[in-house]
Order: C-alpha cells, then structure tokens, then sequence
C-alpha cells in the first residue's frame, strides 16, 4: 500500500496547485510522510508562489508527525527565516519549540518557547509557553531561571494556574534543593507523578507516615499506573535498609503487582525473595526466586 501511495506521488501530474490539495488530503488522511514528500515535491516546482508559506509549514507539521523532529526543526526555522512576520509565525515557532524539546535540547526549547511569548504576549498559547519554558529550563539544569517564568506566569494569567502549573513548580523547587517549600507546594495535587514525587521527597526528609499517606492514594486511586508500583518499591527497599523485612514483604508484592517498569522487575522480584527469606517464609522466598529464574534466565543478577 506504502510502496503505491510512493508511486501516485513520485508520478503525480505536474499542476502545482492540484500538488498542494493532494498533500493537504494526504496530511489529513494520517499519511504524513507521504504528505511531506508530495510537499517536498510542491516547494521544489513553486518555492515562492503565493502558496509557498503554507506548504512549508504543512510539510514541518508533516514531519512532527512522523516523528522526524530534526527535520520538523529546521523546516520550522526555515518558515521563520523567510516568512517572520507571516500569520501563521506563530505556529511555526511553536512547533519548532517542541521539536527541540523532543530532541532533548532542552535550553533551545525553552529559548523558543520564550521567544513565542515574547513575539506573541497575548496569543492564545501564551500561558503555555511560559510552562513548557520552565519545564525546559528546569530540565536544562536552570530551576531558579525556571521558577522566574513561573513567576511571570503566574503574575500574567492568574486563571491559567491550575495543577500543572503548581506541580512544575515544585519540581524546579525540589531541583533547587527546597525540599520543604516543594513538599507543601505538592499536597493537595492529585495526579500519580505529584503523588510519586511527594512520596519521594518525604522519603528523603525521613517523613515516612507522609510517604505512606501518598502511597495509599495512589493505591486507591491509580492502582495500575507505574508511579504508585515506583514508590512501593522504593519505600520496600527503604524497609530493607531499616530491618523492617514484614513491611518490605508487603511493598515488594505491591509494586510487582502494579505497572512496575520491565528494567525493575528483576531487582525487585530478588529483594522481595530476599525479604520473604528474612521472615522465614521459605515458599514466598522460592516462589519469588522461581518466577526470577524462569523470566529473567542468564540476568547479572543473581538469588541470594
């Protein structure tokens, strides 16, 4: 099917115009990778027609699609190079700053994030510049220049403050080393990340009820999702550390019976054995070690 759609495309009639609304069905249809070589196609025949801007930003938004955020990013600064003052500037720089996002280059995203707010203070993604700024500048090492954003967005649009906005916060927060205001900026918020981080920073301040008190949330809440499986198994190797093997027994069967990340599973399945082995409970113990040695044969890791 793939191999046809490359044929109706690479033989399609030469009309620019017809070449265009092709492309557009293509984009719209889901096939983005043959909507960005039938642009492709389009710009190389008209490059400076009237439709040239709207081509070039479609075939960017192709390209995000498919994933190929390289490629998107520079089709993007194209666009922003030739048209800045084109209507649809914006656009253009919001998909360049998440393209850079997407490849990790965390500090030119916040840069293009922030340059959008700038150009456009008022835009209807203006709020939402400001917290993916933060969110790449804390993630570029730079929370205090992160939390001056989150001031600005705080001061600017009040309404837009919601969890999102707290939890980002106290995430440059607790990445400045104020655990404490990060702990109280935390409660309240109700989804597993902010959950897992609050468990995690009580932890680290020895406020173990707190972390307990979080657990238990995610337990009832978001039985299945990975963050309430991270913070079991966090809080039963903390029980280990601390000789406490009937309340690690319990995390360890906790986290491996929610959505524990594949990497995990093998070191907790050997200390949940571990643990089972201190109570004296032998069966649990070899149960554990049985599941390991079927699932994981010729893992470094090895029974005790």
């Amino acid at each position: 099917m793939t191999f046809l759609f490359l044929w109706l495309v690479n033989f399609h009639p030469v009309r620019a115009g017809g070449d265009l609304q092709f492309a557009r069905r293509l984009y719209r249809d889901g096939f983005y990778e043959l909507a960005a070589v039938q642009l492709r196609c389009f710009l190389e025949e008209d490059p400076s027609g009237p439709e040239a801007p709207e081509a070039l930003l479609l075939m960017a938004h192709a390209l995000f699609k498919e994933g190929r955020w390289k490629e998107a990013a520079e089709v993007y600064g194209r666009f922003l190079a030739r048209y800045p003052e084109d209507i649809w500037a914006g656009e253009a720089l919001w998909g360049r700053a998440l393209s850079l996002s997407k490849l990790g280059r965390h500090l030119e995203a916040a840069e293009a994030f922030l340059e959008l707010y700038r150009r456009i203070p008022a835009g209807k993604r203006a709020a939402s510049a400001l917290l993916k700024a933060a969110e790449g500048l804390r993630r570029a090492g730079r929370p205090d220049s992160a939390l001056s954003v989150l001031g600005e967005l705080e001061r600017t649009f009040p309404s837009a403050t919601g969890e999102e906005v707290r939890y980002e916060k106290a995430l440059c927060l607790k990445a400045s080393g104020r655990l404490r205001e990060a702990l109280e900026g935390l409660e309240g918020l109700s989804c597993p990340d902010a959950l897992l981080t609050l468990g995690r920073i009580s932890l680290s301040l020895g406020e173990v009820a707190r972390a307990e008190k979080a657990l238990r949330e995610l337990e009832e809440k978001f039985p299945e999702e990975s963050s309430t499986a991270l913070l079991a198994l966090e809080m039963a190797r903390r029980s280990m550390e601390e000789g406490d093997e009937d309340r690690a027994c319990h995390l360890f069967v906790s986290a491996l019976g929610s959505s524990l990340p594949g990497d995990l599973v093998p070191s907790a399945l050997l200390g949940a054995a571990r643990a089972f082995r201190l109570t004296g409970d032998a069966s649990g113990a070899l149960a554990r070690c049985d599941t390991f040695l079927s699932n994981f044969p010729g893992h470094p890791l090895e029974p005790d």
